[in-house]
């Protein structure tokens, strides 16, 4: 899992952060869907490593300073307020 596709990635979030919250709403859901039925089916042992490679990437990526970390009330920001509207 772990394939250093930050810049698309970080692309891609960029570009999905303005939609209006139904659209975030469809993208979430499309991504998740992909996730608990993807294409090829992978044993659980197969991924279990791929989510352990997964996470060390991440840790490395944060301590490294390769990517930048926002506090979940700066996200709440971003994606315009919590679904029950509180900040």
């Amino acid at each position: 899992m772990a394939d250093n596709n930050t810049s698309e990635t970080s692309q891609i979030i960029a570009s999905a952060l303005p939609l209006p919250l139904d659209g975030r709403i469809s993208l979430l859901n499309a991504v998740l869907d992909s996730v608990e039925h993807p294409s090829e089916e992978l044993s659980q042992s197969e991924l279990d490593q791929s989510w352990t490679e997964e996470i060390a990437q991440r840790i490395e990526d944060i301590e490294s300073g390769n990517v930048e970390t926002v506090s979940s009330k700066d996200l709440w920001k971003m994606l315009g307020g919590k679904p029950n509207g509180d900040n």
